[in-house]
């Protein structure tokens, strides 16, 4: 009898041995397969990079293509956002209002505190926020009091929450001083100063005969002058136009990278997007997913 009740419990013991190593496997396998997701990711960044430099060594006095892609890659200009570290407080208010405005705050506060944020001084500014305001939180911090180093930077200012963000991140960035028309979306233009007409017709000449930006059928301004008269802009509309032209550019330097690895038996695949600086060839940003 105790022979009998001594193999069933060696049986069960077995058992449950076996079910534990079989979910270990199953966790092992599934570590693995998102590590080789994000090694195929790694790889799309390195084929973007060469793909980014071999166009820039063959075509040195031309703007990218308005789609650089390839095996696992995507490469676009960063520039074509506001920039959040150069950008005045008209132009950061404009935008807020566009993508909506916070219960319990003004879109020229919310500007103004993002000014002050990266201005050098504790000089508060009309509606602004500095030092004084924030060592009043719990827990206190002081203001950056220079410029932006990630978009995500902009949930340490007064007035921006977690939606705010998400709303405002497509259309921001902290790099360059400038907007790229080629690749900046009507939003992005209208915050400029543009009128929303102007806006609409610069990013529908763009975007192309499918009227659907990143597409390869995308055209390009060949300079700022030439914007209005190729995008068939009236004289008012020229004359917002012109207006903000100072935001304006053709060119970049900075270009945003896009690379996807496919994890076997997952729906999503491993997402790297980094920000790659095409005079130095440094990696600026990295987030993976």
């Amino acid at each position: 009898m105790i022979s009998l009740w001594a193999i069933g419990f060696l049986g069960a013991l077995a058992m449950v041995m076996g079910v534990q190593a079989e979910g270990q496997i199953g966790v092992a396998k599934r570590v693995g397969e998102r590590i080789q997701g994000l090694h195929e990711a790694w790889g799309g960044v390195a084929r973007g990079v060469a793909a980014l430099k071999g166009w820039s060594d063959e075509h040195p006095h031309e703007p990218l293509p308005p789609v650089l892609e390839g095996e696992g890659f995507r490469v676009s200009a960063e520039t074509g956002r506001v920039p959040l570290n150069a950008a005045s407080a008209a132009v950061l208010a404009a935008l807020v209002t566009q993508v909506g405005v916070p219960e319990g705050s003004t879109a020229e506060e919310i500007a103004a505190a993002i000014v002050d944020w990266r201005d050098p001084d504790d000089t508060v500014s009309p509606h602004g926020a500095e030092t004084s305001y924030y060592e009043r939180l719990s827990p206190p911090y002081p203001c950056r009091n220079a410029n932006f180093g990630s978009a995500e930077e902009l949930l340490l200012v007064r007035g921006v929450d977690s939606t705010l963000l998400t709303k405002l991140r497509p259309y921001v960035t902290v790099r360059g001083a400038t907007i790229n028309l080629n690749t900046a979306p009507a939003v992005v233009l209208q915050a400029a100063g543009l009128s929303a007409s102007a806006a609409e017709k610069l990013a529908a000449y763009t975007a192309g005969p499918d009227a659907k930006p990143g597409t390869k059928d995308d055209r390009q301004f060949s300079s700022v002058a030439a914007a209005p008269s190729a995008a068939g802009l009236s004289p008012p509309e020229t004359a917002t136009f012109s207006a903000a032209s100072a935001w304006l550019t053709t060119t970049s330097t900075t270009y945003a990278l896009r690379a996807e690895g496919p994890v076997p038996g997952r729906a999503a695949p491993r997402v790297i997007e980094c920000v790659v600086d095409s005079t130095t060839w440094k990696v600026l940003e990295w987030h993976e997913e």
